[in-house]
């Protein structure tokens, strides 16, 4: 019983708290714009006005549940993928409660046409002579 209570407090304190759980209001928009997604593309995803994609990025409001969760999921994505300039407990925290999933790597794959040695086709031709 008791290791069922510590790991609901574990998981509590895990959770993103609203002191802490998003990164700083430019940080928001540089993440936004590195993805080449517009205050109107987020604001459509998230059933919300593009003004309130201004405000969050502005830091005048902060997004509420269950928006909040969502946003938090989208910018740790998008700073997994485009990198983070600034302390990164946030997006630590967003890791921990789960709201985002690690980035897969995937080898690169040869081209269309390259050989098994990683000489491209285009360069076949002149080992050959």
């Amino acid at each position: 019983m008791s290791d069922d209570l510590f790991s609901a407090i574990d998981a509590l304190l895990e959770r993103p708290r609203p002191a802490d759980d998003l990164p700083v209001p430019a940080e928001r928009e540089r993440l936004r714009k590195a993805a080449q997604y517009t205050q109107e593309d987020l604001a459509k995803a998230l059933k919300t006005r593009r003004e309130t994609i201004v405000r969050w990025e502005a830091g005048t409001t902060d997004p509420r549940p269950p928006k909040r969760e969502v946003y938090i999921a989208f910018l740790a994505t998008l700073a997994l993928q485009h990198g983070t300039v600034e302390p990164t407990e946030w997006l630590r925290r967003a890791q921990a409660a789960g709201l985002v999933r690690p980035i897969a790597q995937t080898p690169p794959q040869p081209a269309v046409g390259s050989r098994s040695d990683g000489v491209g086709a285009e360069c076949s031709g002149m080992l050959s002579r």
